[in-house]
């Protein structure tokens, strides 16, 4: 079978794949006088003409379902039809829609649509489809993804996008996201200060439920009033990946670069933790619990999954 069911576009025209092999191979009959010559010379004719199979693309959520929330710059599920994130041009106050270019964010499009501006991130896109969007309005408040026209990077020249606790960026979730029994939750954070503040990565309705990653440099899980420390500290401006995974009813375990921190009896249930990225449950926000990190991509699983599975595939990715 010569690629029943590919096709491939010449001149504005889509062509099955096993034609335009047939129609070479004919070419290459004529040119040889209209025979053929040997069983090897058709063999290697037809190694020759057969195109290769495109490689289909996978992403993570392809491989591990069950998402409640993804939110990335690259392409999670193959899917997904949507864009990656709204952008604000900050010298022009005009937002568009950027999508992907070959599964990941479209760089080019988003420079030239800033035009040597800032652009600041409006609203990252759930690409679980569940719809669970994240949005900031509030241009003093929208974390930043270009600096003077060009898109911000971590050390391994993938685009983040950037809260600064200084300035105060945050983001929130249009509707709650609801983690009570089971869960993993995996975030790839670049911390860029390590103060004595509370950074705040993700927090639930209220201040009961809450990741930080650093409080009096510990990162730290606080649940129904409990706080549990899950790192001493983490490495400033290098990327970590984070993993915090509730294995039953009464545990929570936590990992930073696969390596596991914390293995604790929880005190009660996990519920409604995913409100806002980057500061706490008050309107307005407590200045002092603002994030300060580059986000890269964060994902919630509202049923355990296959955590190292997930990590490798990140790790590979970043």
């Amino acid at each position: 079978m010569l690629g029943l069911g590919l096709s491939i576009t010449i001149g504005g025209v889509i062509t099955p794949y096993y034609v335009v092999v047939a129609n070479a191979f004919r070419d290459r009959v004529e040119a040889d006088g209209g025979t053929v010559e040997s069983m090897s010379c058709l063999k290697k004719d037809l190694k020759v003409l057969n195109p290769v199979k495109p490689t289909v693309y996978k992403g993570l959520l392809n491989y591990y379902s069950g998402a409640a929330a993804a939110y990335s710059l690259r392409l999670l599920d193959n899917t997904y039809t949507g864009d990656v994130i709204s952008v604000r041009n900050a010298s022009t106050g005009q937002s568009t829609d950027i999508g992907f270019a070959n599964n990941e964010l479209d760089v080019a499009a988003l420079e030239t649509f800033c035009n040597g501006a800032d652009g600041y991130v409006t609203a990252w896109y759930d690409q679980s489809g569940n719809n669970k969007h994240m949005f900031q309005s509030d241009a003093a408040s929208q974390p930043k993804i270009v600096s003077s026209g060009t898109v911000i990077k971590d050390g391994n020249n993938k685009p983040v996008v950037e809260f600064e606790e200084t300035v105060g960026q945050w983001m929130e979730v249009e509707t709650s996201i609801g983690l009570t029994v089971n869960f993993l939750l995996t975030a790839v954070v670049t911390p860029t200060t390590n103060t004595n503040t509370w950074g705040v990565l993700l927090n639930g309705a209220t201040a009961d439920n809450r990741i930080r990653l650093y409080q009096n440099n510990t990162g730290q899980v606080r649940l129904s009033g409990t706080i549990y420390n899950y790192v001493a500290s983490l490495s400033i401006g290098s990327l970590n990946v984070l993993s915090f995974q509730r294995t039953n009813t009464t545990s929570l375990e936590a990992y930073t670069n696969g390596v596991q921190k914390l293995n604790t009896t929880l005190s009660s249930a996990w519920s409604q933790i995913i409100n806002r990225l980057g500061a706490n449950h008050a309107d307005p926000p407590a200045a002092d619990h603002f994030l300060s990190a580059k986000v890269s991509e964060l994902i919630a699983w509202d049923d355990t999954t296959d955590r190292a599975g997930v990590e490798t595939n990140i790790n590979d990715f970043y």
